[in-house]
């Protein structure tokens, strides 16, 4: 688990800010996965596109529609995410 801490700003349902993103498993504009120093963070909504990210700082901006945020499993030993399959 990555020592980078988590933390989630949501403006208006429209603008989203997260800090402690360690890995990005899907996104498809109206769902998201990602892993986060808190567990595996699932956001749905519509018309979503990420603004910026930066995986040397963990963090990003989200804009669009946000409808649900849900957290998960903080195990993932056994799973790789997008730049994990990346940059093997």
């Amino acid at each position: 688990m990555s020592d980078k801490l988590h933390s989630m700003i949501l403006e208006d349902r429209r603008k989203m800010t997260l800090s402690g993103v360690n890995d990005m498993e899907s996104f498809d504009g109206g769902k998201l996965i990602v892993y986060t120093s808190a567990g595996i963070l699932t956001l749905t909504g519509s018309d979503m596109k990420a603004e910026s990210f930066s995986v040397e700082t963990g963090e990003m901006t989200l804009t669009g529609e946000f409808d649900t945020i849900s957290y998960s499993d903080r195990d993932r030993q056994t799973r790789t995410g997008f730049f994990g399959r990346l940059f093997r």
